[in-house]
């Protein structure tokens, strides 16, 4: 298969898989809360970043260097991002407001992470920077805000280096985690603290993998050992997320997915296969949505328990830590917690895919048009990974 005409549906779905991992690692109360894929779901947003990188080399790269000005790609990356962003950001600001309806209750856009200050650094994405020291309103935002960013820091590379991008692509891959070692991180999980260098270390792994595509195979699909290198990294990746996505080790983490994004965009195993069937394709359709979403959905359920337990007292959840953060523990057992986090699941994609066909498709299908570009590389109905 040409590479050129091909689509990754495959690392779609993957990206569709880290999104629920995320959802699962933000809101779970039954047995996926001491499942090690769960608890350590931070390192998806790793997946991310290289995704994110080898894709829009692929889709941009050759036409920047022939000429698709840097205005007109920060142009189509606002349209990818921008319009979810910011109806979410909406949301957050209207349960803020709805503190009117509560006497005497909390005075508006005072607390640390949502205030004046903190909203104005979200609509201008700058909130990912390390301006303060928490996440503010839409906390998965964070990771938005550094991409956008890295997409700035990219495309103004380019315009440099042009074909020979991957010489500082890889001297990032080689400075960044001694870097962010020496700095005094001891895990590789910064957020507003470090995560727009940690995107641009994985971003700078997804641009190799696209300079490494043009060195391999066209195709695999006629040799015997897809199958084997594709479980053998899925192997790699649950080894390494078990033992050591916490700690010094996790700085390999975009090493690891590099090796999957080349793996997987082949998609000449069985694994692959697997991957592009129709449920794991919609939910890779609509992953940014679940991604963007979930923690607005989080917030209003955790705020109906409280309204629930003052209103009826009955407790359904105590309080316990969790790795040193406080988490809440749903006091009815596990198995009915299973049921609690399907149910919870359900309302995300419920929600993510009216925010999907409503929002995101239609802005970026607009955005598309008015660039007058071509279809996307990944799945159906889908543009560049976020």
């Amino acid at each position: 298969m040409n590479h050129s005409a091909k689509r990754f549906e495959a690392l779609d779905s993957w990206r569709g898989i880290c999104a629920c991992l995320i959802v699962f690692h933000h809101m779970s109360f039954g047995h996926l809360q001491s499942f090690f894929l769960v608890q350590n779901a931070h390192t998806a947003v790793d997946f991310f970043f290289v995704l994110s990188g080898f894709v829009i080399a692929y889709s941009y790269q050759e036409k920047i260097i022939k000429g698709f000005s840097l205005r007109d790609f920060i142009f189509l990356r606002v349209g990818r991002i921008y319009p979810l962003h910011m109806l979410m950001l909406f949301f957050f600001v209207l349960l803020e407001l709805s503190k009117l309806l509560v006497p005497a209750g909390e005075a508006m856009f005072t607390n640390e992470s949502k205030n004046i200050e903190t909203f104005i650094n979200n609509v201008l994405l700058i909130q990912g920077l390390g301006m303060f020291d928490v996440l503010s309103w839409n906390g998965p935002s964070w990771s938005i805000s550094a991409e956008f960013y890295t997409y700035l820091f990219y495309g103004m590379a380019l315009f440099v280096f042009r074909q020979k991008l991957w010489i500082p692509a890889l001297l990032t891959m080689i400075a960044a985690p001694v870097a962010l070692i020496v700095s005094g991180h001891t895990v590789m999980d910064m957020t507003y603290n470090g995560g727009f260098f940690r995107c641009v270390y994985g971003f700078s792994g997804g641009v190799l993998c696209y300079y490494l595509m043009k060195f391999l195979p066209k195709d695999l699909s006629g040799l015997k050992f897809p199958h084997a290198l594709e479980t053998a990294s899925l192997t790699l990746i649950l080894l390494f997320i078990a033992f050591a996505s916490n700690n010094l080790f996790s700085y390999l983490t975009p090493y690891v997915f590099m090796f999957a994004v080349l793996v997987f965009s082949y998609e000449a195993g069985c694994i692959s296969k697997f991957l592009k069937q129709r449920a794991f394709l919609f939910i890779g359709m609509l992953s940014y949505s679940i991604y963007m979403t979930h923690s607005f959905l989080q917030f209003c359920f955790s705020k109906a328990l409280l309204l629930f337990e003052s209103k009826t007292g009955v407790n359904l959840f105590d309080t316990v830590l969790v790795h040193g953060y406080a988490q809440p523990s749903f006091l009815y057992g596990p198995w009915w917690g299973n049921a609690l986090d399907l149910a919870l699941f359900a309302v995300v994609l419920v929600f993510s895919y009216g925010t999907y066909r409503l929002v995101e498709k239609p802005a970026n299908t607009w955005f598309r048009d008015y660039a007058q570009l071509g279809p996307p590389i990944l799945s159906k109905d889908k543009a560049a990974a976020f």
